[in-house]
């Protein structure tokens, strides 16, 4: 009796291991048709046809729901957005792309990605909201892996947390982070950060009259 039953259950254990056997290709081809959909969308998004980019990641994503680099270039689909229009549709962009933005970094923690770019892309997005408590979390934590990342992200950090606290009134950090961003490269943090000297300077009270005999 228990040889038959060690054959009843192979059998069984057989059966069920062939059941999962056309879910394999199933997955392959849904996975195909994900990373076909990304490419198509990313390079529409590149090209600044955001509405074919936004219809193609949104199959992406569909497709293959835990695809971070679909889901992250969504987002960036409606921070473009949100850089070139108006109000309200303006705040509505940024607010859907802070939604892909932050399903984007679930994913990426989820899954151990060694990428962090998308913190200063978030960050950014925030920052356009007006939300600068989470705009400068966001900041902070890709720079806490800044040694991940190359330069021009770096020098990108640095510049938008140190326009963030040149808006907050810290001037002296506003300084140091747009100092390290100009030395990095950053257009944006050279051209702040002579914006804040003359800012400085002009508040700088004159210096007293020597007295004439």
């Amino acid at each position: 009796m228990a040889y038959g039953f060690r054959i009843l259950s192979g059998l069984l254990a057989g059966a069920a291991f062939a059941a999962l056997l056309p879910a394999v290709p199933a997955m392959a081809q849904a996975q195909a048709q994900a990373n076909s959909a990304y490419a198509q969308g990313r390079a529409a998004r590149l090209s600044g046809n955001l509405a074919l980019a936004e219809t193609k990641l949104r199959a992406a994503v569909a497709a293959e729901p835990s695809n971070y680099l679909a889901t992250y270039n969504l987002g960036l689909v409606f921070v473009q957005r949100g850089e070139t229009g108006r109000e309200p549709q303006r705040s509505t962009a940024f607010r859907t792309a802070t939604q892909w933005l932050e399903k984007a970094r679930a994913l990426r923690e989820a899954q151990k990605i060694d990428e962090f770019t998308i913190y200063n892309t978030l960050g950014t997005a925030y920052l356009a909201l007006g939300d600068l408590a989470r705009a400068e979390a966001m900041f902070k934590a890709g720079l806490a892996n800044k040694a991940k990342l190359p330069p021009r992200s770096q020098a990108k950090l640095h510049s938008n947390l140190g326009y963030l606290y040149g808006m907050q009134g810290k001037s002296g950090e506003a300084r140091t982070e747009l100092a390290t961003g100009a030395r990095l490269g950053s257009i944006n943090a050279a051209a702040n950060l002579s914006k804040l000297d003359s800012v400085i300077a002009r508040a700088a009270p004159a210096p007293a009259r020597s007295k004439q005999p």
